[in-house]
């Protein structure tokens, strides 16, 4: 098949897929970098991955394809820009190559770049980068044919109310994922004050916010974590109101209050206490995933949801 057939099929599968999913919920993923909410997307991803088509796939592709090309290109252009060179004499060799890599629209169609890209992951520049994840990441999955989850995870919670918040007026679901042992560790904007104590701020100001008839499921997660602190760190050393001791249940439930406590507004949220790497989260992943299919998913195209009360 050639590129253009190849390309105009996918088009047309995509659309019929598209058809298909005619309904859709909006989900909210918000949590710190620590409280798991990687891995709760990753098992939203695994209880549908069924549900990908190889056509979809093959459409990534394409994209995968591209990122990789502009990617390997960035930093390439940004040593010529800053007049510096690379550190390696293998690194100065593949540069020119990769600043002329050209993108094929045919998925099939080798890179035929690979060992240079490679060769540039190894320079010490790129190693020693690092960006500061911002911004809204948006997953879509689609599940029994004709419902579509876009899910939009929030890299910054502050985000949530500023830069990115009226693109939420129509959330149909959010899941709130908070590390149960981050209650000693400091902000790095705010020494005196602790992780968690701002983690209740944010979610005392999503539970009684504009998301009226939106769904909250709260994830307390790495309750193995918190049992292993409690005996080096005494949670009263951070909430002296707390009188559990060392009891990891008693010390859970106790968090879990401080969360409903903010809850003014008695919006309805189901807890989970979860571990990040055993069963239970799967599980609570599931069980907001069967939560969802009772509730009827908005067409897309509506500007608000309906029947949500």
């Amino acid at each position: 098949m050639g590129m253009k057939k190849r390309s105009r099929a996918i088009d047309r599968q995509l659309e019929a897929e598209s058809t298909e999913s005619s309904y859709e919920h909006r989900v909210l993923l918000l949590g710190s970098e620590s409280s798991g909410k990687d891995e709760i997307l990753r098992e939203m991803r695994i209880l549908h991955q069924n549900e990908y088509t190889r056509r979809r796939m093959e459409a990534h592709r394409i994209t995968i394809n591209k990122n990789l090309i502009d990617w390997a290109k960035a930093p390439v252009e940004a040593l010529e820009q800053l007049n510096m060179n690379p550190d390696t004499e293998q690194t100065r060799q593949h540069c020119p190559f990769l600043r002329n890599s050209k993108f094929y629209a045919d998925p099939q169609k080798p890179l035929g770049n690979g060992e240079s890209i490679s060769a540039l992951w190894k320079d010490p520049y790129v190693l020693h980068a690092r960006t500061e994840p911002t911004g809204v990441h948006e997953t879509r999955i689609v599940m029994d044919h004709f419902v579509q989850y876009r899910v939009f995870d929030i890299v910054d919670l502050n985000s949530v109310k500023r830069k990115w918040a009226h693109y939420f007026e129509d959330i149909t679901w959010i899941i709130f994922a908070v590390d149960l042992a981050c209650y000693d560790q400091p902000l790095l904007e705010h020494s005196s004050q602790s992780e968690m104590m701002e983690v209740l701020t944010y979610f005392d100001s999503i539970v009684n916010s504009r998301f009226n008839g939106t769904y909250i499921h709260l994830f307390l997660n790495n309750y193995d974590k918190l049992e292993e602190k409690l005996g080096r760190i005494p949670l009263s050393n951070y909430f002296p109101d707390y009188s559990g001791g060392n009891d990891v249940r008693k010390a859970a439930e106790y968090i879990l209050s401080r969360f409903n406590q903010v809850n003014h507004a008695h919006r309805y949220v189901i807890p989970f206490f979860t571990r990040p790497t055993d069963a239970k989260i799967r599980f609570a992943v599931a069980a907001v995933r069967d939560a969802m299919r009772c509730v009827i998913p908005r067409p897309m195209g509506f500007v608000n949801p309906t029947g949500l009360r």
